[in-house]
């Protein structure tokens, strides 16, 4: 019997090719939507976080590590320049949020 290499052996999860495809095409626009997609306690493993660490990456996403941002780059398959906008997005609305209350 021939031997399998391990990409015929393994499929991507699909949920990563969902949040892919989402990201490209916009659908996700802030970082907490990525939660949309996987469990927390998924998420939080793959970056090795704990719950409370976790919390202030979705309430405060600039908080996030390049390593980390590379992490979530590569299991999604999307340039880390892609993810940038998650964040800035995040920013821009506390800030026009908080301008709102002057």
């Amino acid at each position: 019997m021939p031997s399998r290499s391990l990409s015929e052996t393994t499929s991507p999860d699909q949920r990563y090719i969902a949040i892919h495809d989402a990201i490209k095409t916009g659908s996700i626009t802030r970082f907490a939507q990525l939660l949309d997609y996987l469990p927390e306690s998924e998420f939080a493993a793959l970056l090795d976080l704990d719950s409370k660490r976790l919390g202030q990456l979705i309430r405060d996403p600039e908080l996030m590590q390049v390593k980390q941002l590379a992490t979530l780059a590569g299991l999604f398959n999307v340039d880390y320049r892609d993810l940038l906008p998650l964040l800035i997005r995040h920013n821009d609305d506390n800030n026009s949020a908080s301008h709102k209350n002057v």
